[in-house]
């Protein structure tokens, strides 16, 4: 309940979505507020104690709220909770997750394609629609609050001299399970094309026979995990590992600055010292938010932080505790957008869409993995180039000749 109150009440003020990271990101550590104890006979919950609750209190702080109005909030968000489980009770809505997509209703966790099938009817429908004069601002309340069904249609009554005897308990049938589609994914036996950008994120040799690419972003729990697994290896293999980091953003609302910020740093040969100081923003869930929209303005939206005046100023004062030219690094933020727009068309062509995710000499392995996952491949990878590198080969283009010209450009297709 506490998260659930702290949603609405970030909602609020137009900030649900970096607080609904930070909710998930909780979650996942089963950090929750608990009610207040201090009188046993007793209990209060959170946000009717004076002690509030702390730990949804703290991601309102991370995420810039105006923590005053969101302590406010959290007691008055709870009549706004109890009517929308009341508008659910209305229509059945027992289980979740439960949708309802322009007012059609599906219910649980079902793959992509229901929900791709769904959308694509009622676009097509209300594409026809707003063609014959209904207006988008008003296609909702027209179509679906004011023509829609306001409550379960009440099921035909059995006669009494028909019903079932109620003391005889039917079988339960077996629900037919829904298959899945298996997300492609590349094989670990294979090599796979990652071309490495002169400005990319490095740190090693740019003549070493082992190169680790790095799918990542800065608000990944995993892939801060991994870090130390990384330092083992770069120590073990010395001048003959490379490390590139290439951002793959799936938490844009945070992670997208700090995304930008290591490739602005790259460019001035400072990625390592800011790339410690992003990290430990996320040990705090420091990070910048979008610039709030002008209430005043009707058709004004939210703005990124580097396409504002204001700019990231979390970002930009990590980049002055690592001595950066501060001038510099606020146009590189702006320009950085392609390389990592460009990163993630190069993996979503190889079917990664989680992190961390890595490419060692272009072979795929997925997740925080242990240490001697790493270094089954990279053992057979070095004895490879060594090989190689006997016949002729030269270390310099090693990685450009064996894996970036002979590596596969994309995901083989599935045979149907």
């Amino acid at each position: 309940m506490p998260s659930a109150l702290a949603a609405c009440a970030a909602a609020r003020q137009s900030k649900f979505t970096a607080l609904d990271a930070l909710l998930w990101d909780a979650y996942k550590a089963r950090s929750f507020d608990k009610d207040d104890t201090t009188d046993p006979d007793h209990a209060v919950r959170c946000w009717e104690s004076p002690a509030g609750c702390p730990v949804v209190t703290a991601m309102a702080k991370s995420a810039q709220l105006d923590v005053a109005r969101f302590t406010r909030d959290l007691a008055v968000c709870k009549p706004n909770v109890a009517q929308a489980a009341s508008d659910m009770g209305r229509f059945g809505v027992g289980g979740i997750p439960g949708f309802f997509i322009n007012g059609r209703a599906i219910s649980g966790a079902v793959p992509f394609d229901v929900f791709q099938k769904v959308i694509d009817e009622e676009l097509a429908l209300a594409s026809g629609r707003i063609k014959q004069g209904t207006r988008p601002a008003q296609y909702y309340q027209k179509w679906v609050i004011e023509k829609g069904l306001k409550a379960i249609e009440p099921v035909a009554q059995i006669p009494v001299a028909e019903r079932p005897d109620p003391s005889i308990i039917p079988p339960r049938p077996t629900p037919t399970p829904v298959p899945r589609p298996a997300r492609p994914m590349p094989d670990p036996a294979k090599t796979y094309t990652l071309a490495i950008d002169p400005l990319d994120a490095t740190l090693g040799p740019a003549d070493a026979k082992v190169t680790i690419i790095e799918a990542t972003d800065y608000a990944c729990p995993f892939c801060e995990r991994v870090r130390g697994t990384l330092a083992q290896l770069q120590t073990k293999y010395g001048k003959d590992l490379r490390i590139v980091f290439k951002q793959l953003v799936v938490h844009p609302a945070n992670a997208m600055p700090s995304a930008l910020a290591s490739c602005a740093a790259a460019r001035q040969k400072k990625f390592a010292a800011m790339d410690a100081l992003l990290w430990e923003n996320f040990k705090t869930r420091s990070f910048d938010l979008d610039v709030p929209a002008d209430p005043n303005l009707p058709d004004a939206r939210a703005v990124r932080c580097w396409e504002s005046s204001a700019g990231c100023p979390i970002v930009t004062a990590a980049a002055k505790t690592a001595k950066l030219d501060v001038a510099r690094f606020k146009r590189d933020l702006v320009t950085c957008k392609a390389n990592v727009d460009r990163a993630a068309a190069d993996y979503a062509k190889l079917g990664v869409a989680a992190i961390p995710t890595f490419f060692i000499n272009g072979r795929h392995l997925q997740g925080a993995q242990p240490v001697e996952a790493f270094e089954r491949l990279i053992d057979d990878e070095l004895a490879l180039a060594n090989e190689r590198i006997k016949k002729g080969t030269k270390a310099a283009s090693y990685y450009q000749q064996w894996v970036v010209d002979k590596g596969l450009k994309s995901l083989e297709p599935v045979a149907p």
